[in-house]
């Protein structure tokens, strides 16, 4: 199945309730862990194009969301690592050369089990206070989780 960003799913909810922001989320579920760095990589530039030509990225916060299977062998493991790292390049350059015309973009990474745990995450980076993360990724993926 091809990877696409999902408009619907667990975030409907939360989704009528941010203000400053859109959710953009990759339900990495739904596709093989070998294409996942590459599938997630590639609709990201395309949709954040789109969004750059249309000056879609001019109004609202983008959190990018990425949920990850459990994991169960070695080799899911590292395609879950350089899914995130992919990700995160390529939110991070848009956010250099875009400073002065978008509004920030962050990725947040998580467990497709713990959706519902990152509701405090998501509203944060919807405050004022979240501005200051702009690019910046948070990586709840792991049992202490990373912000870079």
């Amino acid at each position: 199945m091809a990877l696409e960003i999902h408009e619907s799913g667990p975030f409907n909810g939360l989704r009528a309730t941010l203000a400053h922001s859109r959710l953009l989320h990759f339900d990495l579920g739904r596709s093989e862990p070998r294409q996942w760095a590459t599938d997630s990589a590639t609709v990201l530039l395309r949709t954040l194009r789109g969004d750059l030509e249309n000056e879609n990225l001019n109004s609202l916060r983008t959190i990018v969301v990425a949920t990850f299977p459990a994991i169960g062998d070695p080799d899911s493991a590292a395609q879950r690592a350089a899914t995130v790292q992919s990700l995160r390049g390529i939110i991070q350059s848009v956010t250099r050369e875009f400073a002065h015309a978008a509004q920030p973009i962050n990725l947040v990474a998580a467990d497709e089990s713990a959706v519902h745990e990152i509701t405090n995450t998501l509203r944060y980076l919807d405050s004022d206070n979240g501005s200051y993360t702009a690019g910046s990724t948070i990586d709840l993926t792991t049992d202490e989780g990373t912000f870079s």
